[in-house]
């Protein structure tokens, strides 16, 4: 695989080593390869621990073959939508794996999970404003410790919030930093 003019063929942490493939169609070769090395080397792929992960805008088409191969016998390796590599998750499920109602699904869940943490942190935002004895540093100080390390925190184990509470967030940090003003103000 070719990543910014580099070639990339593999990389290796311990005993856990990624394999990167230009396609499915590269799979029987490297197979051979694998098995010429076992044979050589004495140290064997363990296909129960060996995963196939696709990548790209054509995964989801190949998946399903692959997953059909795999089912009959015919593949030895088990494709997975996802895998983790060092603690990092690749490759998680997009929405262009889901059906359109899983896909509404999703989206209402996501929305659901941050208008509660939107309405934790201008909860807070408010009590913060109703001291007024902060400053206009304390403010920041308060908004920062509270509200965007929660945002950070929960962005960092889910996904990013919507663009729109994102927009209503950075309004609603503006004016209580800058005016002393609670989010319904």
């Amino acid at each position: 695989v070719v990543v910014h003019g580099v070639r990339i063929t593999a990389t290796q942490f311990a005993d856990d080593t990624q394999v990167y493939l230009n396609s499915p169609a590269d799979i029987p070769a490297f197979l051979a390869i694998m098995s010429r090395f076992g044979s050589a080397s004495g140290q064997q792929l363990n296909p129960s621990k060996s995963k196939l992960l696709l990548l790209g805008k054509h995964a989801r088409q190949q998946h399903n073959h692959l997953c059909s191969q795999h089912a009959s016998g015919s593949l030895l390796l088990k494709p997975v939508k996802q895998a983790e590599v060092l603690g990092v998750v690749v490759g998680a499920v997009s929405d262009a794996w889901l059906s359109p109602a899983d896909l509404a699904a999703q989206q209402a869940q996501h929305r659901a999970f941050w208008d509660k943490q939107v309405t934790k942190v201008l909860d807070a935002f408010t009590r913060l404003a109703h001291l007024s004895t902060l400053s206009i540093f304390g403010r920041g100080l308060g908004s920062a410790a509270y509200g965007i390390a929660t945002m950070l925190f929960n962005a960092e184990f889910s996904d990013l919030p919507p663009d729109d509470m994102t927009a209503l967030l950075t309004s609603k940090v503006a004016k209580l930093v800058d005016r002393a003003l609670a989010p319904a103000s």
